[in-house]
């Protein structure tokens, strides 16, 4: 009450009175009060109190009607804020016989006791916890004015366990009162949840101990110097790591004096560099002094900067071996490399279908750079008819299998020609992942002479299965026609004089071809002939020389081959073989003239020997007409 004069009332309980607006507001500051009576004079001083209820007087005579409506309306509002409240307030005493509880108890599903029922209030703890509570109570009635903070576990009326937080206080020597006050909140559910954080800390906390790394952070503001800044945590693994515990690096920049001084710049702008990026991950790596062992080790670092929270955390680990391997193989692959760009064979290392790697010779024998070697399927340069047996081993020894280690196949190389390697290859890993490492030897002019002896032995004994000119004929050509897989091909001959048809053998669709009685000068055959070497048609349906009665035979879209077959030095007839597709390389027509000269050779011994045999044959008939007409003779 602020009154410039004495104001005269018999109950003064409760009241402060002041006698100038300076010292009401002091004292409002100092302590709480529930409301100003101030004289009408002065209540312009009090406008601004906005948070309690400011009453004038103009006589005294009024006072005790205004004390008893703000006596009212404080017990109003404290009556309002105890039934609405989140809290319960209890008066009991020592024993815990309740004496009172706010209406608010309802929100725990109970109802306030009946006037006069004695009701004790640890009948609802636990009981494992009922003789903490009457300890803490016993405690908390020793001393007037004490007050004590404790929790405990107990049900509400569903028998549902709760946890309650209990702020009590011994006013059991005010007289309005009388007891121990207690205000209890239900708390089960922040409970929880501080369990929660603390499962999760330790958890975390266990998990950052078993990291091979050591785990920091920093408080860091935006436009501060994070060399400057204070650490704030730094796991239990840093002397192990590191060589100082926290309390050794503590001092703000003292870290980085450990840094290698040739990568010192390279950490500190790692830090400087996560608060220009913040929420971005950084790396780098460098040398730090070892505190225990006197020695550079590598570490790693992580870092990232939160300018929510200003902290700057990271992770560093030890990657001394990592470095000793990295280099290791570095060095290792620097020799292989040596070895492979100076070795004469062919030296190769593919993953899934692309070459990773291709020395020198493999340049030199395929007439591509690395740009083209590595921009296109491996299996592209291999022949087409070795494409798909190269392919299947491959993947098959990728995926861990064991095909044969050691086999031959064809490639064409960018000029066209065809080249065979003796291949070996084995089953590795490039950067974890599976890849297949081959070496391979150039043997194109051994496997050529090999091929011509097993072409050569191959017509030969087809040759030699029979003296009869049509089967011979047959025979050679399906040897012929086996080795150079052509699906159609043809044989035919011609007499002495080189232009009468005297036999004709086919396969495929060569079969329904007939030859001209006579040799016609329009024709491939007679162009063949007449030239004496091989003639490559690329589409025979379209060549302008290809006999029009037969035109219409030919299907569309197979190239061939066309040969003079000599004996000595004529020509006894020609050899043709057809395909699907694009004729052979010159290698294999190469070869194709010494399949053409022995079946030329053969088949004119065979031809000599059938007219050799017609005339010894018309030899003896003449002899036996001859014997007939003397016979006849010496009968006369």
């Amino acid at each position: 009450m602020v009154a410039r004069g004495e104001v005269p009332l018999q109950d003064a309980a409760g009241l402060l009175r002041v006698d100038s607006p300076a010292r009401a507001l002091a004292a409002l500051a100092a302590e709480p009060f529930d409301g100003v009576v101030v004289e009408r004079g002065l209540l312009e001083a009090f406008r601004g109190l906005d948070h309690l209820p400011v009453y004038a007087f103009e006589r005294a005579e009024e006072l005790p009607d205004l004390l008893e409506t703000l006596r009212a309306q404080t017990l109003e509002r404290y009556k309002t804020l105890l039934e609405n409240g989140r809290d319960v307030v209890y008066v009991i005493d020592p024993e815990g016989t309740i004496r009172y509880v706010s209406p608010s108890v309802r929100r725990l599903g109970f109802r306030p006791p009946p006037p006069g029922v004695r009701i004790n209030l640890l009948r609802f703890l636990q009981p494992e916890d009922q003789r903490q509570a009457r300890e803490a109570l016993e405690a908390l009635a020793r001393e007037p004015g004490q007050a004590l903070t404790f929790r405990f576990r107990g049900r509400d009326a569903h028998g549902r366990d709760r946890v309650f937080r209990v702020w009590g206080k011994n006013l059991s020597h005010v007289p309005a009162v009388g007891g121990l006050v207690l205000q209890v909140r239900d708390v089960t559910r922040e409970d929880a949840l501080e369990r929660r954080l603390q499962e999760e800390s330790e958890l975390l906390a266990n998990l950052v101990a078993t990291l091979p790394g050591v785990a920091w952070q920093a408080r860091v503001a935006p436009t501060q110097d994070p060399l400057r800044a204070p650490t704030l945590y730094q796991s239990p693994r840093s002397t192990a790591v590191l060589g100082y515990d926290a309390e050794e690096l503590a001092r703000p920049g003292l870290y980085y004096d450990y840094v290698h001084p040739d990568d010192r710049a390279d950490a500190v702008a790692l830090a400087r560099r996560a608060l220009r990026e913040p929420g971005v991950f950084h790396t780098a790596r460098y040398r730090f002094l070892h505190g225990r062992k006197g020695t550079w080790i590598w570490l790693a670092d992580t870092v990232r900067y939160d300018p929510a929270t200003q902290l700057l955390s990271g992770y560093s680990e030890d990657v001394s071996e990592d470095v000793a391997r990295s280099r290791a193989l570095s060095e290792s692959e620097a020799r292989f490399r040596t070895l492979a760009e100076t070795a004469p064979a062919v030296i190769l290392m593919w993953q899934g279908d692309r070459l990773v790697f291709a020395n020198q010779a493999t340049r030199r024998l395929t007439g591509y750079d690395d740009e083209e070697l590595r921009s296109r399927p491996v299996w592209e340069f291999v022949h087409p008819e070795d494409r798909d047996r190269v392919r299947h081993r491959g993947l098959e020894r990728l995926r861990g299998r064991r095909p044969s280690e050691r086999y031959a196949f064809r490639i064409v190389n960018k000029q066209g020609e065809v080249r065979w390697l003796d291949y070996s290859a084995a089953r590795i890993e490039i950067r974890g992942e599976p890849a297949v490492l081959g070496v391979g030897l150039d043997v194109t002019e051994a496997k050529e002479k090999e091929l011509d002896l097993e072409l050569f032995a191959r017509v030969a004994q087809a040759l030699r299965r029979s003296e009869e000119l049509e089967t011979m004929m047959r025979e050679g050509l399906e040897a012929v026609a086996s080795f150079f897989h052509a699906p159609a091909g043809a044989i035919v001959l011609y007499g002495e004089e080189g232009s009468r048809t005297e036999a004709f053998s086919a396969i495929g669709w060569m079969r329904s071809l007939r030859p001209a009685p006579q040799l016609e000068r329009q024709s491939l055959v007679a162009a063949v002939l007449r030239d004496g070497r091989p003639l490559v048609v690329e589409e025979i349906a379209a060549d302008p020389r290809l006999r029009e009665a037969v035109r219409p035979q030919v299907p569309h879209g197979w190239s061939g081959v066309y040969l003079p077959l000599p004996a000595g030095r004529r020509f006894v007839g020609a050899l043709a073989l057809t395909w699907p597709k694009p004729p052979p390389g010159e290698r294999e027509i190469a070869r194709l003239e010494l399949a053409a000269e022995t079946i030329g050779n053969a088949i004119q011994r065979a031809s000599l020997r059938q007219v050799l045999a017609r005339r010894v044959q018309n030899l003896e008939s003449l002899r036996t007409l001859d014997q007939v007409i003397a016979h006849s003779l010496d009968l006369e």
